[in-house]
């Protein structure tokens, strides 16, 4: 359908057609953009602090909204992060029930649109409205983030966070989240409310913006590995190495320090990736939660799943057969989240083979996700929080890991209409 805000068509295109090719990010190169700092008290309010999390520095140096021209503040903008920066070298910890988690990297969203930054020609100040519609019709603001990022019908996101690392998932920790009451509007000042009167954003009752501070391993997506080209891969491969020997020595695990441009530990880093993942699925399936969107945008090389917020447990969905309808006894969004985490490894191990040159053994590399998934299944909380059973969910995964990864066959997704038959297990 068209959108309703679509702009006429000129010789600049419109957000509108910027967004038509989704998430492509193939040849959008890195470029350092200007921010403004934003000031607490004038420009947001905190409405949320993580206390349990021990950072560096204060939430308060973090808020920024791009500024294109007249910004104090440099970032490098990286594709799919159409709304967010990140800042590296950040020291945190996060200390929950499950232990002490260490994070080097601090992701802020919702600081503005940033496609047309890294499109080149056109910037954020060229275009009067930042008015959209999602995949789903629903009314949104290009480069905000909305209320519903951070709390929805699951509650708050940070709490949910704390909630998956507590119980060992790979994840991003919510540090900071604040209400947004300006933002940076071709390089002045303007308040939500009268860029809301202006139809400039929709409505308060359609758009709440509100801006977050969340940290992690590191904020590089799988697909950024996957669509960069031959030099920038080399040196996003060389940062994960670097993440990978940080985290070991932090964490005291037994692992010798990997080298990027050796096979082994290639090797080692790919079975210890696949391990990771494996261990999250079986979290997600203790806790009874479908992910949904666990695509290679949303994965970290660290083995990190990101963008939580929409994640529900399967008894949200009761009664909803494209999430809870099942195929051999498992959840249908079960299998689409089995099916996607294949192609995030697939991707991942297809990038490795471009760079290094080399050949990785894919059986062993499927069946280091299968077997960490098998161990970190847990019966008694399978019982208590899914209708699924581990024998069940076992054959399904070992089946999809061997179509995807080991025969390297196109599984079509789910998401797109496609149907757990067409798969042919």
């Amino acid at each position: 359908m068209r959108n309703n805000f679509e702009q006429p068509k000129s010789e600049m295109p419109s957000l509108v057609e910027k967004d038509t090719s989704g998430r492509s990010i193939s040849g959008l190169d890195p470029k350092f953009e200007r921010f403004t700092t934003l000031v607490e008290g004038k420009d947001y309010t905190i409405r949320e602090i993580n206390k349990k999390i021990i950072v560096d520095s204060s939430p308060q140096e973090h808020f920024v909204f791009i500024n294109p021209k007249k910004g104090d503040k440099g970032y490098l903008v990286e594709a799919p992060h159409w709304r967010t920066v990140t800042q590296e070298g950040i020291n945190a910890t996060l200390e929950t029930d499950g232990g002490r988690d260490y994070f080097y990297t601090l992701n802020i969203k919702g600081v503005g649109y940033l496609k047309p930054t890294l499109q080149r020609k056109y910037t954020l100040d060229d275009y009067d409205d930042w008015n959209r519609l999602d995949e789903y019709d629903l009314e949104g603001a290009y480069g905000l983030a909305d209320k519903e990022d951070f709390m929805n019908s699951d509650g708050s996101v940070m709490i949910k966070s704390d909630y998956f690392i507590k119980n060992g998932l790979r994840t991003e920790a919510y540090w900071t989240i604040a209400k947004l009451h300006n933002v940076i509007y071709k390089g002045r000042r303007k308040t939500i409310a009268n860029m809301q009167k202006e139809s400039k954003i929709p409505s308060n009752q359609k758009v709440k913006p509100e801006i977050g501070l969340r940290l992690l391993k590191t904020n590089t997506r799988i697909a950024e590995l996957k669509e960069a080209g031959p030099d920038r891969q080399k040196v996003l491969l060389r940062e994960a190495f670097d993440v990978f020997n940080r985290e070991t020595k932090d964490k005291n695990l037994d692992f010798p320090e990997l080298k990027v441009e050796i096979k082994e530990s290639q090797e080692m880093f790919l079975n210890e990736f696949a391990k990771r993942m494996g261990e999250n699925l079986a979290v997600l399936q203790n806790l009874g939660y479908i992910g949904w969107h666990m695509h290679s945008s949303n994965i970290t090389l660290a083995a990190e799943i990101v963008d939580i917020g929409p994640y529900l447990p399967g008894e949200d969905y009761k009664g909803d057969p494209e999430f809870v309808s099942e195929y051999n006894g498992v959840w249908r969004g079960t299998l689409k989240d089995m099916r996607d985490i294949s192609y995030d490894l697939k991707f991942l191990l297809r990038a490795f083979e471009e760079i290094t040159g080399g050949y990785f053994d894919r059986n062993n590399f499927a069946m280091s996700f299968v077997s960490a998934f098998n161990r970190k299944l847990d019966v008694e909380m399978l019982r208590k929080n899914s209708t699924m059973n581990k024998g069940a969910l076992i054959d399904m995964c070992k089946k999809i890991m061997d179509l995807s990864i080991v025969q390297n066959q196109r599984l079509k997704a789910l998401k797109h209409g496609a149907d757990v038959s067409d798969w042919d297990i």
